[in-house]
């Protein structure tokens, strides 16, 4: 696909929509709080994405992994720590420069499952 944007129909016309799969577009950013009802996104990979929307884990509580691999993003969003249920989350491959904000008197909460090699920041994790 060559999507650039997401289409209106995918934002407001797909009530029994459950999974969005983005992967290999050429996507820059997603819309914020688009996620609506049970859809959610698990791949948004290889695309070329530099910013994630403020409550795209928290918007879909059923969220289990979301690959956002091979895309420019340059920080970690703090939902991707400190969410409850923890999703996977692969961001490899992509421009991170900075750690995540870790806020440390929520450490035991902190996302394990956080995948952050081949970023500037950990250029060879």
């Amino acid at each position: 696909n060559q999507l650039s944007q997401i289409p209106e129909i995918f934002l407001v016309g797909c009530p029994l929509l459950k999974r969005l799969d983005l992967a290999e577009n050429v996507l820059e950013t997603l819309p914020a709080n688009f996620l609506r009802g049970n859809t959610h996104i698990e791949y948004v990979c290889h695309n070329q994405l530099t910013a994630i929307p403020v409550g795209f884990v928290q918007d879909c509580p059923q969220l289990s992994f979301v690959r956002m691999d091979h895309n420019q993003n340059q920080q970690v969003p703090d939902e991707f720590l400190h969410t409850n249920p923890l999703p996977t989350v692969d961001l490899t491959h992509n421009n991170i420069q900075t750690p995540p904000p870790v806020h440390w008197g929520n450490v035991k909460s902190c996302n394990p499952k956080l995948r952050l090699k081949h970023n500037p920041i950990f250029p060879s994790l």
